[in-house]
Order: structure tokens, then C-alpha cells, then sequence
């Protein structure tokens, strides 16, 4: 057993001879965290390994080289799968974390490879407490940081761990966040859905899987009727909580002046949440949606967009194109339709989604009945 510092205070115990036991006259691809495979690579012969790439989510399609080793971005499956690899070593601190990601499990589905994690074993070196620094490494983001920022960060780090202020314990975890406010996916997706509610003013609301956190916003002003799944119990006397399969909904037709769907019918009919396995799930959901909707009432939803082949991400969701949610929506009029592009970090059109084959932005959409 051989141990690896990335730090002062953090180390690998990284088995070699086992992991070349294991890997021996098989093609390895290196999975997860760069620096980590970088490491390994720089301060191991690995001569005995036939490595054949590494993956890195944090790195842009294209890749490029870590000692003579191509790098590729975990989205870029068809170039990975060109690399043939028989095993994948699983550079990484959190296992489960990987393993559960849908990135992994569609490489992985791709691939159909064996998995190796137990020959690298993480863990921190804490000694003398009193003396512990725990580093994390942002050079990165340091690089791409204005200098004046850099300079007054480093400047008044040096202060707080002279000073240990209030009995502070000082730890460095560099982080550039000046500029304009920044979006993503969930508050993309939760702004467009209330600013509709907002002008739509609708008295009465039937939620069907959305973002727990904004059926608590919109349970601060509106009585809430809510479709899930799984049991749940509310603690809100404004909540009214019916537990089915949103593919039969257990209400009258048009009951409600609008309703929401955040994040939830590329979800439908494939098992994960412990429904029943259906393929046509989400077009049955839908199709329910819309039955209890008002005429004139809005319906309100977000699901994935691609601009290239559609997808299912079994189990995880699927990956409509836009020609595929208009048929969704068929018989509805469209008042309003955008798409968040993931990449970017920001709201764009329907045409700006990506083309890039399995990946996915956000469609954002508010139809009228």
C-alpha cells in the first residue's frame, strides 16, 4: 500500500499492485476527479497500466492531455466509447455520489464496463488538531479571478490566520463570485413558473411534482392542491395532498385555474420514484394535466429540452426535442416558451438549446387551454 499527499494534510492510500492485478491486459479509463488521476500519474509507474483516457465532468468537451492521457468531458460518450476501455478506475472521493449521477450511468450503460474503487482509499491525516489546514485546491478558479481580487483574497487571509478571530478556526476555500448575480437550473425554472402565476392570478392551483421548495412559495399565498407519488403529510392547512400516479388523477375535470409541473414529466412512467414502469407515462400525465385544467386556465411546466436526437436516461428521465413537447401539448395554446441553457448559465431561445447528443437544457413553457 502506497500513499499519495495532494497536501499537507490530505492523502491516498492507493494500492498499486492490486489495482495492476486487477487491470492486467485490460484497457483503463480513469473516472472522476483530474487532479486526483493527474497525481496518480505523475508520482506512480504506471507503466504496467494500459491507460487509455481520463474522464472529468468539470473539464470541456474536446478534453486535453494530462501527460500524453486524452481528458474527456463525461458528456462526450461517443469519443469514450472509441477508446474501448475493459475497466474503469474510479478516481474519485465520493463513490456513491458518482455512482448514482446520471452522467455515470449513461457512460456506463454505454460502456458496459467493469468498475474498480477499492484500490484507492481516501481519508484525511489530522494529527494535532490544533494545527490542521484543510487545502482545496481552486487553482482554476484563482487563474480566472481579476488579480485585484487575488491579491486583497490573499492578503486578508494572511490576516485571519494571524489574527484567529473570536476563536475562529481558518481554513482557505477560494471563491470569485463579483460580477452579475448568478442563475441556474431551479431558479430559472421557479421564476418563469411564478412570474406566470403572478400575472395569471389563478384562485385556484394543482401542482404536480414540483420543487418542494417552491410549492412552500406559492403556499405562503394560494391554497395548493398537490399530485405526489410517495406519501407525504403536509404542515400546512392550505396544502391538500393527494397521493396517486399523476397518470390518473383522482379529480373532476376542469377543477383548476392552473396548474404547475416543475422538473417532473420527463420523470413519469420510468419507475424511479416507485410508480409503475410505463413509457407512455408522460404522455398520459399529461394528458390528465390538461383534463383537470379549466378552459382558459394555464398550465405551467418545465421538463428537458434537447436540439438533437431524443433520449431516455433510463431510469433517471427523458430528453424531449421541442416537436416532441408541442404534441404534448397538443390542442393548447402556447403563450410563452424559453429554454435554459445549462452551459451558459442563462434563459435563451428554443433554438439556442443544445445539439450536443446526450446532453440537455431546460424547456420552460406556459400553455392556455
Amino acid at each position: 500500500m502506497e500513499i499519495l499527499n495532494l497536501s499537507d494534510k490530505v492523502s491516498i492510500e492507493f494500492d498499486y499492485n492490486k489495482l495492476l492485478a486487477q487491470a492486467k491486459n485490460k484497457r483503463v479509463l480513469f473516472y472522476g476527479a483530474g487532479k486526483l488521476a493527474k497525481e496518480l500519474i505523475n508520482n506512480f509507474d504506471l507503466s504496467g497500466l494500459n491507460i487509455v483516457g481520463i474522464v472529468d465532468r468539470n473539464f470541456y468537451i474536446g478534453g486535453h492531455n494530462i501527460n500524453n492521457y486524452k481528458v474527456f468531458n463525461v458528456k462526450d460518450i461517443k469519443n469514450i466509447k472509441n477508446l474501448n476501455p475493459d475497466i474503469i478506475v474510479l478516481t474519485v472521493i465520493n463513490k456513491n455520489n458518482v455512482l448514482n449521477s446520471p452522467d455515470f450511468i449513461k457512460l456506463n450503460n454505454s460502456l458496459n464496463c467493469e468498475i474498480l474503487y477499492d484500490v484507492l482509499n481516501v481519508f484525511r491525516e489530522w494529527g494535532d488538531l490544533n494545527k490542521v489546514k484543510v487545502a482545496i485546491d481552486r487553482s482554476d478558479k484563482i487563474a480566472l479571478s481579476p488579480p485585484e481580487f487575488v491579491e486583497n483574497f490573499q492578503k486578508h487571509l494572511l490576516e485571519l490566520d494571524n489574527l484567529r478571530p473570536r476563536g475562529f478556526e481558518v481554513f482557505e476555500n477560494f471563491w470569485c463570485d463579483i460580477g452579475d448575480h448568478p442563475e441556474n437550473k431551479p431558479q430559472a425554472e421557479c421564476s418563469f413558473a411564478a412570474w406566470h402565476i403572478y400575472d395569471k392570478k389563478p384562485e385556484s392551483i394543482l401542482d404536480v411534482g414540483s420543487h418542494r421548495q417552491f410549492i412552500y412559495g406559492m403556499l405562503a399565498f394560494h391554497e395548493i392542491t398537490t399530485i405526489d407519488v410517495r406519501d407525504r403529510k403536509s404542515p400546512f392547512a392550505n396544502e391538500k395532498i393527494i397521493t396517486c400516479d399523476s397518470k390518473s388523477i383522482a379529480l373532476p375535470d376542469s377543477s383548476f385555474d392552473a396548474v404547475v409541473s416543475l422538473c417532473a414529466l420527463e420523470h413519469f412512467g420510468l419507475g424511479r420514484y416507485g410508480d409503475e414502469f410505463d413509457i407512455d407515462g408522460d404522455i398520459k400525465s399529461m394528458q390528465e394535466m390538461i383534463r383537470v385544467l379549466k378552459p382558459g386556465g394555464h398550465l405551467i411546466f418545465t421538463t428537458s429540452l434537447t436540439n438533437a436526437k431524443p433520449s431516455i436516461c433510463f431510469n433517471a428521465h427523458r430528453v424531449y426535442n421541442h416537436e416532441m413537447i408541442k404534441e404534448l401539448c397538443a390542442g393548447l395554446t402556447c403563450i410563452e416558451e424559453k429554454s435554459f441553457i445549462i452551459r451558459e448559465q442563462k434563459l435563451g431561445s428554443i433554438q439556442e438549446a443544445t445539439e450536443l447528443p446526450g446532453d440537455w437544457d431546460v424547456y420552460l413553457g406556459c400553455w392556455q387551454k
